[in-house]
């Protein structure tokens, strides 16, 4: 019996790696699932910000990334051609997002009886409220106008939660089934990190794009509000420069640290060395976002032995009680503080007992079994060609 197909079409793909999110999302999604379904990818020929396509890659040809098969275009190159001609091959078309290009042309292509396969839209967190509030006037506008021409009819949509169905419902009238599917996480390999620590020291980090969203802003402001007398801190950041207006105003915050607290923009980390370097050189993750449709970088510190220090605004409620971290109230910065001089504080032995809590955390959600509702929807939607 052959595998059902599914074509996904998604804006960057391996070996790029500073989309963040979206491409470990579904380098995930084939790594878990690839045994049981043939993926094929359309996506761009380069990463974010690059002039020259990946070295090595063959234009016009599948090529072999994983348990995937993908399919490199130019910037700009996601033609209705290109389109029609994958998706006449695929069982069922996964969008990942719906307000870039590739997304409107497969919804006007849908809309228009151009492709007879099901089309399923990830949401991937677009339409929380925070995130679709950053170009409200330029979103709202845009999903108007797909919702008023009956452009989101006949599809369905992949969420992380019931809440972001609801996120959904709120600006799309025009929609079809929904299906709550939680991003799968990396594998687990290896055993749990030794950490080295001394009482007094700690080497935070916040892992994440450099924007709004993901509030930069407020992890400095925590350290701002940290009781750091007799303490030496290191803060390290990690991420993409998606908005440097916006990293300009954390550096003004950034350059009143007291001088006992260090601090250094990193850059990016390649996704497949995202857990290796924070087992390596890191202690604890601090991320006081303001929302996460799963937030890998809070799964991936864990997997690397990094206790979590986070905003209430995030999936990740069960950190207490697995003592693997702590959960804040959105931008309740002397919480967060009191939390990073606890850690600060710890001796060796004792952070070392909360990193293997942080790890077996992580183990026991990403274990071989895990399962988190792909396959029921992937087979749900695929039942009825509309």
């Amino acid at each position: 019996m052959s595998k059902k197909r599914i074509l996904i079409i998604m804006g960057r793909y391996l070996p790029g790696f500073r989309d963040g999110g979206p491409v470990r999302s579904i380098q995930n999604l084939t790594d878990r699932l690839g045994d049981d379904y043939d993926f094929i990818i359309l996506t761009c020929d380069r990463d974010r910000g690059d002039t020259k396509p990946y070295p090595g890659i063959r234009k016009g040809a599948l090529n072999r990334v994983g348990n995937a098969r993908v399919a490199y275009v130019k910037p700009h190159g996601f033609s209705f051609r290109i389109i029609k001609k994958l998706s006449d091959r695929a069982d069922l078309i996964y969008l990942c997002g719906c307000f870039n290009d590739y997304a409107r042309k497969t919804l006007l292509m849908k809309r228009m009886g151009m492709l007879d396969k099901p089309v399923l839209v990830a949401a991937m967190g677009l339409f929380a409220h925070d995130e679709f509030h950053i170009k409200y006037p330029k979103k709202k506008a845009y999903t108007t106008i797909m919702d008023r021409t009956g452009c989101f009819g006949g599809v369905s949509w992949s969420c992380s939660s019931e809440q972001e169905i609801n996120d959904v419902k709120r600006e799309i009238r025009n929609t079809g089934s929904f299906y709550v599917a939680r991003d799968l996480p990396v594998k687990v390999v290896g055993d749990p990190p030794a950490k080295g620590k001394a009482a007094g020291e700690l080497r935070l980090f916040y892992l994440g794009r450099i924007a709004e969203v993901k509030n930069l802003k407020g992890a400095v402001k925590a350290l701002l509000h940290t009781d750091t007398e007799g303490l030496r801190i290191s803060f390290s950041i990690y991420g993409g420069m998606d908005d440097p207006a916006y990293y300009e105003e954390c550096r003004e915050l950034l350059d009143r640290l007291p001088e006992n607290v260090s601090w250094e923009y990193r850059g990016l980390i390649p996704s497949d060395r995202v857990v290796e370097t924070l087992r390596a050189d890191e202690h604890v993750l601090i991320m006081d976002s303001l929302g996460e449709n799963y937030g890998h970088a809070i799964y991936e510190a864990l997997l690397a032995g990094c206790p979590v220090l986070i905003s209430d605004r995030t999936s990740w409620h069960g950190v207490e009680e697995n003592g693997a971290g702590f959960e804040c109230g959105l931008e309740d910065h002397s919480a967060f503080g009191r939390h990073i001089r606890d850690y600060a504080l710890m001796d060796r032995e004792t952070f070392g007992r909360t990193s293997e809590a942080a790890f077996a955390y992580a183990r026991e959600l990403g274990g071989a079994g895990c399962e988190s509702g792909y396959r029921r929807m992937f087979e749900a939607a695929g039942e009825t060609v509309t």
